[in-house]
C-alpha cells in the first residue's frame, strides 16, 4: 500500500473523530469508517471493488451499502 494512501486514511480517520465531535484519539471505529470511504472511493474510480471483489456499477448500489454500513 503506498504511503500516501495510508496518510490519506490517518487524515481521513481523524476527520471523523472530529466530526464525530470526539474529545479523545480516533477509535477503532473511525479507522474502520476512514478504510470503508477510501475503498469506496477506490471502488467507484476503477468500477470494482479490491476488498469485495464484486462489480459496483452506479451510485445506488454505493448508497445501499454506505446505508448497510452506517445501519440506517
Amino acid at each position: 500500500m503506498p504511503l500516501k494512501a495510508l496518510q490519506t486514511m490517518t487524515a481521513m480517520a481523524e476527520g471523523h473523530a472530529k466530526l464525530s465531535l470526539k474529545n479523545t484519539k480516533v477509535s477503532v471505529f473511525d479507522a474502520v469508517a476512514a478504510i470503508k470511504l477510501y475503498e469506496e472511493n477506490i471502488a467507484v474510480q476503477c468500477g470494482y471493488s479490491f476488498i469485495e471483489q464484486q462489480q459496483k456499477s452506479d451510485f445506488e448500489s454505493f448508497s445501499e451499502q454506505m446505508m448497510h454500513f452506517w445501519k440506517f
